[in-house]
């Protein structure tokens, strides 16, 4: 690898590190992890939360609607718990900025690459 090549990979390195310590430096990523330490604490919290996965495996393999209820009467439950809607709410914010990010990288990759094949062509 050329010395140009490598400091073109530690300078695109670093900005993708600046990139992931600015979520991680964020408020919403910050106060996300924050509230899962205290779901975690939540016994209710966490016994509700196993039961809707055993629902829901339950439901793909049977299709039952009785299960079906009962999950979405769970489910309801927990979008009950203050805790869980805050949680969700800056769980949100914080895909948002994934979200924002990844389709910034898209829209880069698509714009240089679609520039050097028109470039190419116009080569040839």
């Amino acid at each position: 690898m050329k010395e140009a090549d490598k400091l073109i990979d530690k300078n695109v390195e670093d900005r993708i590190q600046d990139i992931i310590n600015d979520i991680i430096d964020s408020d919403e990523y910050n106060r996300c992890l924050e509230i899962k330490k205290q779901m975690a604490q939540c016994r209710e919290l966490n016994q509700l939360v196993e039961d809707i996965k055993k629902l829901q495996q339950q439901y793909i393999k049977t299709n039952n609607k009785s299960v079906k209820q009962e999950l979405d009467d769970k489910q309801k439950k927990l979008e009950q718990i203050p805790i869980y809607c805050e949680y969700n709410r800056y769980l949100e914010k914080v895909n948002e900025k994934l979200e924002f990010i990844k389709g910034t990288f898209n829209d880069y990759f698509y714009q240089k690459l679609n520039q050097d094949i028109t470039e190419r062509k116009h080569e040839s």
